[in-house]
């Protein structure tokens, strides 16, 4: 089963947020072409604070394995903004989004070196989940001053 299948075949909606998060999550990681042991480690943090257990759910580490490789294709075929639109309805609690939003942030850094392409993404992400602007600015508030530095030169900011 895809993963997009499956995210609307989950059992509940905790699984269907979690599910979502995920394939953000991995976009973000992806944009820079690769996904180092750093960003799977704050990828798996994040959903258990959001009450992944592999043990109590119908999903397991695999699945988000899955998950990655589909967010690969999904990366490359230049369908961003309609997974991006799913998660929106995914997730319809504003607060949520915008946590899984400072997540990326947190994601972005984990590897030590942000990149335009991961900013990229982060800025798509940010628009596509309909962040206000007082709550990006807050979110990039969260970047350390080295990515800061790095923003300034980079044609998109």
């Amino acid at each position: 089963m895809g993963f997009l299948n499956k995210v609307f075949g989950a059992k509940g909606e905790a699984e269907r947020e979690i599910l979502a998060c995920a394939k953000i999550l991995y976009l973000v990681a992806l944009a820079d072409g690769k996904i180092v042991e750093q960003e799977l480690n704050t990828i798996l943090e994040f959903l258990e604070t959001l009450g992944f257990d592999p043990d109590k759910m119908h999903l397991s580490e695999k699945d988000f394995f899955n998950a990655g490789k589909e967010a690969g294709v999904t990366f490359k075929n230049g369908n961003v903004e309609e997974v991006i639109a799913m998660t929106k309805n995914d997730i319809r609690d504003y607060r949520k989004r915008l946590d899984l939003l400072l997540s990326c942030v947190k994601l972005t850094e984990s590897d030590k070196d942000l990149s335009e392409p991961e900013l990229q993404m982060f800025l798509k992400i940010a628009y596509g989940l309909g962040v206000k602007k007082e709550d990006m600015e807050k979110a990039f508030d969260n970047f350390s001053f080295e990515s800061k530095k790095k923003m300034l030169n980079y044609s998109i900011v």
